[in-house]
């Protein structure tokens, strides 16, 4: 599949809803990753100084129609990411973007993950979890978002960024029924 082409998958495929979790509340638990991986965008190269390379924005389908009037809770976001450093030595970090325009890199990260030290041919799986920024919430309402990640490198470090895992968790406070 072409890097550019932006990759529209189903919700019914890569997603789990559970509903009755709580009073008024819904909970999806959606693999972000297997988007990613499915279009080969889950890794991208880094060398410093960065933040140089991103993955081209890859537009994900999140969540069903009819969720306009609730309100996001939280989103928490869990993953790994693999720093394989092919020479030099320094840190890598990452940072994850998601929004619900592709013009997403001049927008709060989703996430970033702490930076890891690397040195020469090495690697360093890093895992991850955060809780995304409150004022990000509500755009995880919508039936599709774009993703994409930076890796940020610092020192004489060059390699390749590769996510392992990447889950997104929302939890709604639902209109769905009333």
């Amino acid at each position: 599949m072409p890097i550019g082409r932006l990759v529209c998958l189903a919700i019914v495929a890569s997603a789990t809803i559970l509903v009755g979790c709580g009073e008024g509340r819904a909970i999806f638990d959606v693999d972000v990753y297997s988007f990613l991986k499915g279009a080969g965008q889950a890794s991208v190269p880094y060398i410093a100084p960065s933040p140089v390379d991103t993955i081209p924005v890859q537009q994900v389908n999140l969540l069903p129609t009819g969720l306009g009037s609730s309100v996001v809770e939280s989103v928490t976001v869990t993953g790994a990411v693999e720093f394989d450093n092919q020479s030099g030595s320094g840190t890598v970090g990452l940072k994850l973007y998601i929004d619900t325009v592709p013009k997403l890199y001049s927008d709060t990260p989703a996430v970033s993950v702490t930076p890891a030290a690397v040195t020469l041919v090495d690697t360093v799986t890093t895992p991850f979890q955060a809780n995304v920024p409150a004022i990000l919430n509500q755009r995880f309402l919508n039936t599709k978002v774009y993703v994409g990640m930076r890796a940020v490198a610092t020192g004489t470090a060059a390699g390749k960024a590769r996510l392992s895992a990447l889950r997104v968790r929302i939890v709604v406070q639902d209109k769905i029924f009333h």
